[in-house]
């Protein structure tokens, strides 16, 4: 996703899988410069091509994303030069963009950005819309984290979703992957022990199979492999949609 503004140009997540592309679907939208490039969290596989972006922007991230990015050491993912702890609110050139943390979901770090004029929130690898998560729902790092932010996005005021991978319709997509979570049989655990230590994803794939069944994707109610991805402008100057080839996330 990317917004232009007056003077320049906001992007988000330089996926590797895109890599050029992206830059190409900007150039096809404006000249304008990409002044700030925003981190939703450090996984490779969605700011990998990072690298590829003006090092005079400025990098935006959560504190733990840029801590991680200082211990990877990897020259593919610059480290942010500013960095937030619960709340950023980015303002330029008649955009603006609220980055929110609201604990830890699918990896540490891993924040809500919304575009309030756009009405377009960002989410990324907690909301597959029309699939199945991915194995242990997406490898989250708390099941209870990533439960829970399906029901603070469904809380949002929001008229265009956007995953990192897939895009579409919000109130479709939240309440079919909040329903999928509540299907889910560990699910009466995660609300009858809130205060109980955080387990990874794997631990609660472990205890049978309708739970694997659930999460899996094999009972039937998979569609198999992400089929759509691509990068969304939205801006003073476009709001198409740019695809390009990508990876499982």
């Amino acid at each position: 996703m990317f917004l232009v503004h007056e003077t320049g140009l906001i992007a988000i997540d330089p996926l590797p899988t895109l890599g050029p592309r992206y830059l190409d679907a900007i150039a096809s939208v404006t000249k304008k410069p990409i002044t700030h490039v925003i981190y939703s969290h450090e996984h490779t596989d969605h700011i990998g091509a990072a690298h590829l972006f003006p090092a005079s922007a400025t990098f935006i991230a959560h504190r733990d994303t840029a801590e991680l990015l200082i211990a990877r050491k990897d020259a593919r993912r610059p480290v942010p030069t500013v960095r937030f702890d619960d709340s950023y609110t980015l303002e330029i050139g008649g955009q603006r963009l609220v980055l929110d943390y609201r604990g830890l979901n699918h990896s540490r770090g891993n924040v809500f950005i919304y575009a309030p004029r756009q009405r377009v929130l960002m989410l990324v690898d907690v909301v597959y819309p029309g699939f199945m998560p991915y194995k242990n729902l997406g490898i989250a790092e708390d099941v209870q984290g990533y439960v829970e932010a399906h029901r603070q996005a469904l809380a949002q005021r929001v008229r265009k979703g956007a995953g990192g991978a897939l895009h579409g319709p919000p109130a479709a997509a939240l309440e079919g992957s909040a329903h999928r979570c509540r299907d889910v049989p560990a699910r009466q655990l995660l609300d009858d022990d809130r205060s109980a230590n955080r387990l990874p994803a794997g631990a609660f794939l472990n205890e049978g199979p309708a739970l694997r069944r659930a999460s899996l994707g094999v009972a039937g109610n998979s569609r198999g492999t992400h089929a759509r991805r691509g990068a969304l402008g939205c801006g003073t100057e476009s709001s198409d949609r740019y695809g390009g080839a990508g990876a499982d996330s």
